[in-house]
């Protein structure tokens, strides 16, 4: 989980691990990458408007990246324009969720990044 907000990170990592998953939290960009690259995570959760750059470069970065094309990347964000829309798809996010998100979408998204990585 890529946010800029401690408390909203550690709820949804919360959340995540309720059905089993492992959530790191990064708060920057550059902090996201050096995770990801440590840890070889499955799914990112990446919030588009983080301190050091967006979520958008992070997103080409990571698909840059020798496990990219195995990376399912959900764009979490306050932005639910069809510009940001467009810009989300063409940095290759695989899901959009528009803030503030419920529980049950956080669940759902994660459940539908499983089924499609097994």
């Amino acid at each position: 989980m890529v946010e800029d907000d401690p408390d909203c990170a550690e709820v949804t990592c919360t959340i995540a691990g309720m059905d089993g998953h492992t959530c790191h939290a990064a708060h920057t960009g550059r902090e996201a990458f050096e995770v990801a690259t440590a840890v070889a995570p499955h799914v990112v959760m990446i919030d588009i408007g983080i301190p050091d750059g967006d979520g958008y470069e992070l997103a080409r970065r990571l698909r840059a990246t020798t496990r990219g094309d195995a990376l399912y990347l959900i764009a979490v964000t306050g932005y639910g324009d069809a510009q940001h829309r467009r810009r989300a798809a063409e940095a290759s996010f695989d899901a959009y969720v528009v803030k503030p998100v419920l529980a049950a979408t956080i669940r759902q998204v994660l459940a539908d990044a499983r089924a499609r990585l097994r």
